[in-house]
């Protein structure tokens, strides 16, 4: 613990180091919102339907996830 104290002896090292926590913290929040938000359609869309997916489909508009559903035949 002493090494990773020492190897954030001066402030603009440690700026950047908390800029770089952030920035993961940041990107790990994005995807799990990103996959969320895919998960909570796929269950929107297959409640709409009654039925269940085969196969799901994603494609990106103007940086919009769009998720579609592939019903299977009863």
């Amino acid at each position: 613990m002493d090494w990773f104290f020492r190897q954030l002896d001066s402030t603009p090292k440690r700026v950047l180091a908390a800029a770089a926590v952030a920035i993961v913290i940041v990107l790990a929040v994005s995807t799990f919102a990103q996959t969320s938000y895919v998960q909570t359609q796929k269950i929107q869309i297959e409640s709409a339907a009654g039925k269940h997916c085969k196969e799901w489909s994603y494609r990106t508009v103007d940086g919009d996830t769009r998720v579609t559903c592939e019903q299977l035949d009863y």
